[in-house]
């Protein structure tokens, strides 16, 4: 291929309903299948999220879809969790592409949300490995919302937010909208992980993540503290100053966004100032 060559996509393969995308191409690659594939379900019963959540994305709801990245000599072996940013980049390009960039802002690590703070979209990858020839892959899934159901519930009904409610134009049809989206959507992921490399999606993504210079709320496991949030490292990581002063990664959490920093380009003020209040308010 020569340097002037645009990389082909990946292959798209619709299917009306399934639990997971992920889980059908997990399985797919365990039984040794690892060629690369955009897997898209118009209905999804049991879609995969952070910590073992679930959801139910009626049909023509949401655009939710996995892509299968095969490891073996690709430039993203080394640093195959950071494909969850890509696919975080490519979303965004496609709402932009929608007319939505002053809608939405990009949450570390795998969210998309509204300038409300609503969920328009998550992201999970996986890794995984083929038992008997020993090949890798990891299966990014994303679930996009798109036109929101007659009926909500839970969780959904008070943090999620859908495509069709930011348009300014008149009701999409659902069919013809998920596969746009996937056709857009697909061809955004080719320029971010086969054209580019982690490096480039990195320092893509910093200048993109609202999550830098925001007042910010760590929880983890055992331990829930706040912190500022200072630059997203080389291998994807959230850098967090804590109200001592030390810099600490974090690698996995839910991070709340507590309020925005006054200023992203003075963090080093932003800082000070709030292990100045500290101090004043412990006893």
């Amino acid at each position: 291929m020569t340097a002037s060559a645009k990389p082909e996509p990946f292959p798209i393969e619709f299917v009306d309903e399934c639990d997971s995308t992920n889980r059908v191409l997990i399985d797919r690659v365990r039984s040794g299948g690892v060629s690369p594939v955009l897997l898209v379900a118009r209905r999804q019963t049991a879609g995969k999220g952070r910590l073992g959540r679930t959801w139910d994305a009626p049909a023509g709801s949401a655009f939710t879809g996995s892509w299968l990245v095969p490891m073996r000599e690709n430039g993203w072996v080394e640093h195959p969790w950071l494909l969850s940013i890509g696919v975080a980049l490519a979303v965004g390009d496609v709402l932009v592409e929608l007319g939505l960039e002053h809608c939405f802002h990009l949450k570390w690590p795998n969210d998309i949300m509204t300038t409300s703070n609503t969920k328009l979209c998550g992201i999970l990858a996986e890794f995984v490995s083929a038992p008997t020839s020993g090949a890798t892959a990891v299966v990014v899934g994303a679930g996009l919302n798109l036109i929101r159901p007659q009926h909500v519930d839970g969780v959904l009904a008070e943090r999620g937010a859908w495509v069709n409610e930011l348009l300014s134009d008149d009701q999409p049809d659902d069919r013809l909208l998920l596969e746009s989206v996937a056709i857009r959507l697909n061809d955004h992921v080719r320029f971010w992980l086969i054209g580019n490399g982690p490096e480039q999606a990195i320092s893509e993504y910093r200048k993109r993540c609202s999550t830098i210079g925001q007042h910010v709320r760590v929880e983890q496991i055992e331990v829930t503290w706040d912190g500022i949030a200072t630059d997203v490292s080389s291998d994807g990581s959230l850098m967090v100053t804590d109200s001592t002063g030390l810099a600490r990664k974090v690698t996995a959490a839910d991070v709340v966004h507590v309020r925005p920093a006054p200023n992203r380009n003075d963090i080093k003020n932003d800082i000070k100032n709030d292990l100045t209040n500290d101090m004043k308010e412990q006893p």
